[in-house]
């Protein structure tokens, strides 16, 4: 290296100072270290050191603390509109809007849960009530074609054994078709009518269970006859059965002589039990003579001794109960009539312990050869 590019170097780097800082003269008013001083012409500038102050003591502060960071707000969602009470509905003062925002969500949420979910339910229902429609069609459609592609099965004979069972049940009386008393057979019939309405028995059914009892002659005549009575065979109507049968075994002249019987019937000398006995027994064969309440009550009425009827009459029953009543109540007993019987002067008193129609004992060992003893009329009777 050349001595003298080495040395030209060092001096202009002392020169320039670039190893230590320069000094400032004080003559130029620049101070070494310190702010720079305004130069006076007059002579040096002295330099005074700054004022020391006294140490300032701090209040002492709160230590700090970490601000929590704002809340994030959700991101807006679809909500659906929702009817809250006015009483429902929290008040404003002291709550977050934040929390007002989140609990109006969901609620929101829920009411939309809810309206999904009952939505669901009755979409449900609806399916299955449709499909359960749609299975009684199908089974009434498969039933209707079942039915209409069955082969046609003839008729059953009817059977009859059961009602034959229960009719004997009833312990009913035989009819043995004797022609001592031709009230018989009405009666027969009214009695058999009387089993039929108790045990219920059907119209095609009767003339079966009646026929069973039928014995002797009435069992011979049905065999005769059933075939004429009845030509088109199966069940027998009972209507036309007792027209026939009533035909043979009550005709129609013994009918006539009980009507006759029933329309001349008076009470006479029966009392009032034993006449309403035979007016109850007799209004049968004569239907339309007693076929309403009235008609019953005036031909019973009719048919009593004058002295109650006239004594009815004043009374005026409405009813068939009314005038029996009233008439046993009219009707004076047997002791009272003995008492009631006047005595004749000149006539001897009845016997005490029988009967007034009873003979005095005078008359009843008459001998031949003894006179029957006789009575003077101017015999004074005695007295008692």
């Amino acid at each position: 290296m050349p001595r003298g590019r080495g040395r030209g170097r060092g001096r202009g780097r002392g020169r320039r100072g670039w190893g230590r800082p320069r000094r400032r003269e004080v003559g130029r008013g620049v101070a070494v270290g310190g702010p720079p001083q305004e130069r006076s012409e007059t002579g040096p500038v002295t330099v005074t050191p700054p004022p020391v102050l006294p140490p300032v003591e701090l209040p002492p502060q709160a230590p700090l603390l970490a601000e929590p960071p704002p809340p994030v707000e959700p991101p807006p969602q679809p909500t659906l509109p929702l009817q809250v009470a006015p009483e429902a509905a929290p008040p404003m003062g002291g709550v977050d809007v934040n929390t007002r925002l989140m609990c109006d969500s969901i609620q929101a949420l829920i009411q939309t849960l809810v309206t999904n979910q009952q939505a669901s339910l009755q979409q449900a229902q609806e399916q299955a009530k449709a499909q359960a429609q749609a299975q009684v069609q199908a089974q009434a459609q498969a039933q209707t074609t079942a039915q209409a592609n069955a082969p046609v099965n003839p008729p059953q004979p009817v059977r009859c054994s059961n009602w034959i069972r229960d009719f004997k049940r009833y312990d009913p009386r035989p009819f043995i078709g004797s022609l001592v008393d031709p009230i018989e057979g009405q009666m027969w019939i009214a009695a058999v009518e009387t089993t039929f309405e108790t045990m219920e028995c059907p119209e095609n059914q009767k003339v079966a269970c009646a026929t069973f009892v039928l014995q002797k002659d009435a069992e011979i005549w049905w065999r005769d006859n059933k075939t004429l009575l009845n030509p088109e065979g199966g069940p027998m109507n009972w209507e036309r059965f007792k027209e026939a049968f009533l035909k043979e075994y009550y005709p129609k002249s013994e009918r006539l002589k009980k009507q006759q019987e029933f329309a001349h019937l008076v009470q006479g000398r029966l009392t009032a039990e034993k006449y309403n006995r035979e007016f109850n027994r007799l209004k049968r064969f004569a239907p339309s003579m007693v076929d309403t309440e009235e008609k019953i009550s005036e031909k019973f009425v009719l048919g009593l001794v004058p002295r109650i009827r006239r004594m009815l009459e004043a009374f005026n029953p409405k009813t068939y109960e009314e005038a029996l009543r009233t008439a046993k109540a009219l009707e004076k007993p047997k002791d009272e009539k003995r008492r009631e019987e006047p005595v004749i002067i000149g006539q001897k008193r009845p016997h005490e312990s029988g009967s007034s129609d009873r003979p005095p004992p005078a008359h009843r060992h008459r001998s031949n050869n003894r006179p029957a003893p006789r009575w003077d009329k101017a015999t004074p009777s005695p007295t008692y």
